[in-house]
């Protein structure tokens, strides 16, 4: 089982953090660059942290306590799918973070 807090304390929020569960994808950390990652027309720090998750129950291992999924920003699947394709994303397991 993962340390508590094992999120916030190795990604500060002046990076952007995604995490996806089932092919829902939400922002963690970062929320004050969401505008320039969304439009993708001004600069946001790269490259953006990427947990995948198979199941909320895993999410919530590594999220910070009391985080629900419901309470962050949702991000569009084509956003994920643009910075993938642009190579901005770095996809770490959680198991290795």
């Amino acid at each position: 089982m993962p340390d508590e807090g094992l999120l916030p304390d190795r990604y500060p929020t002046d990076r952007i953090v995604l995490v996806e569960v089932k092919g829902s994808y939400w922002m963690l950390y970062g929320e004050q660059h969401i505008s320039a990652m969304l439009s993708n027309m001004a600069p946001y720090p790269k490259p953006v942290n990427f947990f995948r998750f198979e199941s909320e129950f895993d999410a919530r291992l590594y999220l910070p306590e009391g985080t629900s999924l419901m309470d962050l920003w949702g991000i569009n699947p084509a956003i994920v799918d643009r910075m993938r394709k642009a190579q901005e994303l770095v996809e770490i397991q959680p198991d290795k973070a």
